[in-house]
């Protein structure tokens, strides 16, 4: 006997899946590669929400960089916006530029490679 796993008001909406996803991307040991792909689903999860919820993602993001909490977090948060921003044009979120900026001046050497790579990577994708 089949059990219907779907029940109308019980399943998982789009923060659930959120923040399943920034649970998985936080536990330590998570590769490179790992964190990527979660922030490319993180993308793919927060371009459904309408504009406005999209950029107070983005904005959340935005903040969870600034704060430094580890290196991960920081490039993590970098991944999310770089990821969403391939997707939604993010010129309307004030204060990006300047922290994305700010985000190559890190005193870990890793997060500043990390980060040349993937700016790399997607200067790459948008000029094929």
């Amino acid at each position: 006997m089949a059990t219907n796993i779907y029940h109308p008001g019980s399943c998982l909406g789009c923060r659930d899946l959120l923040m399943f996803m920034m649970n998985l991307a936080s536990k330590p040991g998570l590769h490179n590669t790992a964190h990527h792909s979660v922030a490319q689903t993180v993308a793919s999860l927060v371009v459904t929400q309408p504009v406005s919820e999209a950029f107070t993602l983005v904005q959340n993001f935005l903040q969870e960089a600034q704060r430094h909490h580890s290196d991960w977090q920081h490039i993590f948060a970098l991944l999310c916006i770089g990821e969403i921003g391939k997707r939604i044009d993010l010129n309307q979120v004030p204060g990006l530029g300047q922290a994305i900026s700010d985000s190559f001046d890190p005193p870990n050497k890793e997060v500043r490679l990390l980060l040349l790579n993937y700016l790399n990577q997607s200067i790459s994708v948008f000029y094929r």
